[in-house]
């Protein structure tokens, strides 16, 4: 009897302490994971939703398409982060794209990538579907001109912007497709680090194109990347939008992971570096920078006359993620700042862009 009784009392507090543990991850998992999603606001115009081929590959995506939208309207690419895909960022950005849209008359494109990250300038993350490499560039470019096309978008406006792998994989756009996008918003990204690097850079000075596929080659994977050049030739305009406490993508450079095992996007450039890598590419000078009192930011300008332009934009104590009112980012990511507008910043910037005269195109 004694044994029983001893039995049923270990049983009771083993069931308890089992209860105690899952409340505690219970708990531990809605502080650092869980946040509300954002409301969809009132909207003006339609969301359509499609596939295309490409490559033998079937991708989706989704439109947002203002009422009453004009011919030559300009196209607002934003890609999702790493797991993700459109519909999710479309979410996470609180909207802010679609609001804007009805505001400025702007089409806004969500794409989704397939594969787990977008296959960007990194040598490190998961670009396979069924053992296959994806080639988000021929995507992605091969989208936008069907859409031109069949929209009939302004085809010297075309932007593209993304967040984390999303950002990562605008600025491969930037350099390897500049034709194409007019300027580009990285947020919560860095440029690669040199051994970590595998974009193209036609006609760079100390960088050496081992191949003309995209994904494949390793152009600049024992490069300087903080003192290479190019001469002749221009990237799309850039904006880096990079918060101080970001737990992902260090500001200071670095090896870029949560907890250096998850999310791993391989070492990077700091923020600050990054912006200066592209000012380098078009051989444009620091000019300005701006931290007034009432900002929540700070901006930094590398500018010339040839219609491409280099800015950093420092939110102190910023985590990682597009900064905006309208969506609170769960707490793993780090503070999450409700100012400043994020993507109201960025559609600043793509209208900046527009008003100077096009570079020139590689």
């Amino acid at each position: 009897m004694t044994t029983k009784r001893t039995l049923k009392k270990f049983l009771q507090r083993l069931l308890l302490s089992l209860a105690l543990v899952v409340s505690l991850g219970a708990g531990l998992f809605g502080y650092f994971l869980y946040t509300p999603d954002a409301i969809e606001p009132k909207l003006s115009g339609t969301l359509q939703a499609a596939t295309i081929d490409v490559g033998g590959v079937t991708y989706t995506y989704r439109l947002y398409l203002p009422k009453n939208l004009p011919e030559h309207a300009p196209l607002v690419l934003v890609l999702h982060g790493s797991s993700q895909n459109g519909a999710q960022i479309r979410m996470e950005t609180g909207f802010g794209f679609d609001r804007l849209a009805d505001q400025q008359q702007f089409a806004v494109l969500y794409p989704s990538s397939k594969s787990f990250d977008w296959n960007d300038c990194s040598n490190t993350g998961d670009f396979a579907v069924d053992g296959r490499e994806l080639d988000h560039v021929a995507y992605l470019t091969a989208l936008v001109d069907r859409l031109v096309a069949t929209h009939q978008f302004d085809s010297n406006r075309v932007f593209v912007t993304g967040v984390s792998s999303g950002g990562f994989m605008s600025l491969r756009l930037a350099l390897e497709s500049a034709s194409r996008f007019r300027a580009v918003a990285a947020v919560s990204a860095n440029v690669p680090a040199a051994g970590n690097f595998k974009c193209q850079l036609p006609r760079a000075q100390g960088l050496a194109s081992a191949s003309s596929a995209h994904g494949t080659a390793s152009a600049a994977g024992g490069a300087n990347l903080e003192t290479a050049e190019r001469v002749g030739s221009a990237t799309s305009s850039v904006l880096f939008i990079n918060g101080t406490a970001d737990p992902l993508v260090p500001y200071q450079g670095g090896h870029a992971a949560l907890w250096g095992m998850f999310f791993d996007s391989g070492e990077v450039l700091s923020a600050q570096a990054s912006a200066e890598f592209f000012a380098r590419l078009n051989q444009l000078q620091q000019q300005t920078t701006e931290r007034a009192a009432t900002t929540t930011f700070e901006r930094r300008v590398w500018q010339s006359d040839s219609g491409v332009n280099v800015e950093l934009i420092t939110i102190p104590s910023g985590g990682h993620g597009m900064p905006q009112p309208d969506w609170q980012r769960p707490r793993l990511l780090g503070p999450s700042p409700m100012s400043p507008n994020g993507p109201e910043l960025i559609w600043q910037f793509f209208n900046r862009s527009t008003q100077q005269s096009a570079p020139q195109q590689p």
